[in-house]
């Protein structure tokens, strides 16, 4: 019978030349900016007495690069990785992304333009790409019950919506299929609502949806326009406390559709994760 068991994580640290402290963990291709809100890295594993054991990893490493003096800009370096072999369409894409932003607004309200460059390759396709995303999030917290200000995990609501562009350019695959550019734009809507103050036996309690939209305005070569539509629900469980240095969670979470810039085929999957973010 199959089972799933938590993985350990075990990160070695970027090489430090350049890049300054602090160093984060959240999950690859996730919405939003440097918030408290953001989606920790995800980890599955699941062992099959009549197979091949399987596994998931959504997970990125970022290091801050020096600010830009006199500006609100933020620079970063991260590399990512978003592989499920547990799936019937398995995920495998793996990348290096830099990328600016410049924060506004406060702890309550706050935006975030950014530009990206992703030098990514599939290992599913064998395909060698770059992905160029140009992007503004929009987020809030709801002080919908007492404490959300003095906590950021407890009785409060989050919303992020995301608008962006995006250029996503295969350079070779296997077989030389697939080769082309796509342009198009998109949209994410991320609610993620902790319920319950601190006080309260069921605060570790989350729960979280998300609706994201791709439309391709463009293909060259043999590539095709797609509308891709992406719908996520979880349910997560908190093993820590706001002030601690890391925060491992798990998490039931149903994923329904497809993500271009993630390498996640068209299907439907309900999974349990081990989460961590620091």
């Amino acid at each position: 019978m199959s089972s799933f068991r938590n993985l350990s994580l075990f990160l070695l640290f970027l090489p430090t030349i350049g890049i300054a402290t602090p160093l984060t963990l959240r999950a690859a291709k996730s919405p939003g900016g440097p918030n408290p809100w953001d989606m920790p890295a995800q980890f599955s594993y699941l062992n099959n007495s009549g197979g091949n054991d399987s596994y998931a990893i959504n997970a990125a490493v970022s290091g801050n690069l020096p600010n830009i003096p006199n500006t609100t800009a933020q620079s970063q370096i991260t590399a990512w990785i978003a592989k499920n072999t547990l799936l019937a369409k398995k995920q495998d894409k793996r990348g290096l992304e830099a990328a600016v932003g410049f924060a506004g607004g406060d702890q309550h309200f706050g935006y975030i333009p950014q530009l990206s460059l992703s030098v990514d390759q599939d290992f599913v396709t064998n395909s060698n790409e770059a992905t160029i995303e140009a992007t503004i999030d929009f987020a809030s917290i709801n002080l919908n019950l007492a404490g959300c200000g003095k906590s950021f995990m407890h009785g409060c609501t989050y919303w992020d919506f995301l608008l962006g562009i995006y250029s996503n350019d295969v350079k070779s695959s296997r077989n030389n299929t697939g080769i082309g550019t796509i342009n198009g734009s998109k949209a994410v809507l991320k609610l993620t609502s902790n319920p319950f103050s601190s006080d309260q036996k069921l605060s570790p309690l989350s729960f979280s949806v998300l609706a994201q939209g791709q439309w391709d305005s463009s293909a060259s070569n043999a590539r095709v326009k797609e509308n891709r539509p992406l719908y996520k629900g979880t349910i997560s469980w908190r093993f820590y406390k706001e002030e601690d240095s890391i925060k491992p969670s798990i998490a039931l979470e149903r994923v329904v559709g497809s993500d271009l810039l993630a390498g996640l085929d068209k299907q439907a999957y309900t999974q349990l994760s081990f989460r961590v973010a620091f």
